[in-house]
């Protein structure tokens, strides 16, 4: 934990260049890929268990019991956007445990009109992400890399380009405490759609688990966008308010508890029996960048269920992303090996 410790400090002295509010491309990786991450504000790189489809976010959670097991994923964004993911682990004895996988957004079919608005049919847009991983384990720690191959279709604009996250784990199984950074998202557009390069959604995540020893709860703590302190911004085209004394406008202030605050979330889950579990999750910067002023709703908050149906897990997520409604976000994750040996392999969540 030490180690992991001085590394985080390490990174976060670093001037790093970072980009937020609208820049970048193939931000669609910063959507939860599954429905318990969804169900955990968005944050769940340090979450230690069987559950494959938690390596997508950080690949350090890679680990034996994960071997043979699949995960796949679909979630109902935004209006006709869609986004999905499908991750399967195997683990080479005394070499490591290795993940691939897809992750993707389909943002429906546009009507393509010319500058008078006649019609003249239609089109698609969509990105891809297909990942390899990687990962080892080593006493109470292990680490893991994912590389990414990242493609994008917007009409008839293509582009791609390759990507690599690195994670690192330490989990004491006594005190039932985990703790996880990962630095994600580093490497380069390839092709662009037009002359101009454009900066990947580069992001570095810290995240803190616990589990009571005598109590059928987890909580979850992550620090999120850490490579640059403030996230927050001034909407200039807001009418400012006036100084009833003076006539002039008060000048907006953002607190520094404001500016820590939109780093984090927060999440919980109660793990009543190995095949039944609940979550919870908050987000703050989603709540404070999406809600508006007359309807602030449940944005930022989210939940969902996980329940065990024979030899398959199933897990539903609901969180609000914005005021004009709910995603939703169904999981399917099982163990291949356990329908060949005959036998369903019990795995205790700890």
């Amino acid at each position: 934990m030490k180690k992991l410790t001085v590394l985080f400090f390490i990174i976060c002295s670093q001037q790093l260049n970072a980009q937020i509010g609208g820049f970048g491309i193939y931000k669609f990786m910063n959507i939860p890929s599954t429905s318990r991450t969804a169900a955990l504000g968005g944050n769940s790189i340090m979450i230690k268990d069987d559950d494959v489809g938690l390596a997508i976010q950080n690949p350090a959670l890679l680990n034996k019991q994960m071997s043979t097991c699949f995960s796949a994923s679909y979630i109902n964004y935004i209006k006709d956007i869609s986004v999905g993911s499908f991750i399967g682990a195997f683990t080479v004895d005394s070499v490591a445990n290795f993940s691939a996988g897809l992750h993707y957004i389909n943002y429906g079919t546009f009507e393509r009109t010319d500058i008078y608005g006649n019609k003249l049919g239609t089109f698609t847009a969509a990105e891809y992400n297909i990942f390899l991983q990687a990962s080892r384990e080593w006493k109470n720690y292990s680490y893991g890399i994912t590389t990414k191959f990242l493609y994008s279709q917007l009409e008839s604009y293509k582009s791609y380009g390759v990507a690599m996250d690195i994670g690192g784990t330490y989990y004491d199984p006594k005190k039932n405490f985990t703790v996880s950074v990962v630095i994600k998202n580093m490497g380069n557009q390839i092709k662009t759609y037009s002359q101009f390069h454009e900066p990947l959604p580069f992001e570095i995540q810290y995240g803190m688990s616990y589990k009571p020893k005598h109590a059928p709860l987890r909580f979850s703590l992550g620090l999120h966008d850490l490579q640059k302190y403030d996230l927050t911004y001034i909407n200039t085209n807001k009418t400012p308010q006036k100084d009833l004394q003076t006539g002039l406008d008060i000048v907006e202030t953002i607190p520094f508890s404001e500016k820590i605050a939109r780093h984090i979330t927060a999440g919980a889950e109660v793990l009543l029996t190995p095949g039944f579990q609940l979550q919870f999750g908050y987000n703050h910067k989603l709540r404070k960048e999406m809600t508006l002023p007359d309807n602030r709703g449940l944005v930022g908050f989210s939940g969902g269920i996980r329940i065990k149906v024979y030899k398959f897990f199933i897990s539903y997520g609901v969180a609000s992303f914005h005021a004009a409604g709910l995603s939703n976000t169904i999981s399917l994750s099982s163990n291949i090996g356990a329908f060949f040996d005959g036998k369903v392999v019990e795995k205790v969540v700890q």
